[in-house]
């Protein structure tokens, strides 16, 4: 679909074209344009539109940085079955961000938002690198770091699709994969020489 297609869509009130029409304002840039459009299509029942209003608010994008707001639109997609508001109501949690901190709380979000994912691949990544983050320090679960590697592996996978894909901003997802990956993997060697009484020195 054309962008003048779209355009007609939206303007006929079609909630998914109203927030794929702000979304073409969002990438521009024209952050107030398509807080408008997805205001509209939100208020037509669109999750996702909830959902990008919840990025328009937690970064600042009109103006001040609203938390409040954005844990609203959050969790209103959340409730509506939106995969990506899920996880980020996780982040939340995790942070204290608005809310008080709760790493317990915030792995239910992360370990929701995983059982929730059927076809939105290009969020494979995201939710999978939080959920061994968790593992691995022990943040509202037992640190495990065998779960922590399942889940890396699974995020690392991911991100190579991103890469072909040209996700936004993979780069910095990549990176902390990466990095993370390298952590989990020397506490395991550790563990491993600790076990067997293997001098490593």
């Amino acid at each position: 679909m054309d962008i003048n297609e779209l355009k007609q869509f939206a303007m006929a009130g079609d909630a998914e074209a109203m927030n794929n029409y702000g979304a073409t304002f969002y990438n521009k840039g024209d952050y107030v344009t398509a807080e408008k459009w997805y205001q509209k299509a939100a208020a037509a029942g669109s999750h996702w539109a909830l959902n990008n209003l919840g990025y328009v608010y937690a970064y600042g994008r009109t103006g001040k940085v609203d938390k409040e707001q954005a844990f609203y639109y959050f969790t209103q997609a959340s409730l509506m079955g939106n995969v990506q508001a899920t996880y980020k109501i996780g982040d939340f949690y995790y942070y204290g961000d608005f809310v008080k901190q709760n790493k317990n709380v915030a792995f239910l979000y992360y370990q929701q938002a995983a059982f929730m994912n059927e076809d939105e691949d290009d969020i494979i990544s995201d939710i999978h690198y939080r959920l061994a983050r968790a593992y691995f320090y022990g943040a509202g679960i037992k640190a495990d770091d065998f779960e922590a590697l399942k889940h890396i592996n699974i995020a690392e996978t991911a991100s190579y699709e991103d890469r072909f894909a040209n996700k936004f901003r993979w780069e910095g997802l990549a990176k902390k994969i990466t990095l993370l990956k390298q952590d989990i993997i020397t506490s395991l060697d550790q563990q491993y020489h600790k076990l067997h009484d293997i001098d490593i020195s």
